[in-house]
């Protein structure tokens, strides 16, 4: 068969991998298995081997690339700008190619970034947990990046953000006494 709908219905189906994607302690999240897991492509590099990404490479991520994806709250909230609330929530990713992964959100927030004014595209980095994030500001809103292994979280919340680094440390729902029971349920069949 060719049939595009009948593939998406095929997903791989959620396994425990996916919940250490997400942190101990959420009010709530959803997730889903986009694709296997397979070995990273070699795409094109630059002179320092960095990937070489475009918009194109856009839909191989979603549809080639992405394995996991998590979207998840945590109870309280934050403050925004201009004192407005903001819900402290994150898209936590796992990736079979992660340096093309990095470099294509590096590439989207940044030109975000440059066209909100500033006009530059690089990121302020800044070290959340011990480990460095990567933050973009967008339009008076702070967008962080963070890149560990197979994963990619994102987030305006750096609170989301120390969450997410504490679950890649093993710190995530799938050891929260309050999900036991939906954990137990997946497996990697």
């Amino acid at each position: 068969h060719r049939n595009v709908v009948f593939n998406l219905t095929r997903m791989p189906q959620v396994n425990e991998h996916t919940f250490h994607l997400v942190p101990e302690g959420v009010a709530f999240f959803m997730a889903s298995t986009l694709n296997s897991e397979v070995e990273g492509s070699a795409g094109i590099t630059d002179g320092q081997g960095r990937p070489v990404v475009t918009f194109m490479d856009i839909g191989r991520e979603v549809f080639g690339n992405l394995r996991d994806v998590a979207i998840f709250s945590l109870p309280s909230l934050s403050e925004g700008p201009y004192g407005e609330p903001m819900p402290d929530m994150a898209v936590a990713m796992s990736v079979n190619d992660a340096a093309r992964s990095k470099a294509i959100w590096e590439l989207m927030l940044g030109i975000a970034k440059g066209a909100s004014g500033s006009g530059d595209t690089s990121p302020g980095r800044q070290k959340v947990g011990g480990v460095r994030v990567d933050r973009y500001d967008v339009q008076g809103v702070s967008v962080y990046l963070y890149a560990a292994g197979d994963r990619i979280v994102i987030s305006p919340s750096i609170r989301a953000i120390e969450a997410a680094v504490g679950a890649a440390k093993g710190s995530s729902v799938a050891g929260d006494p309050a999900f036991a029971s939906l954990v137990a349920k997946a497996s990697n069949d």
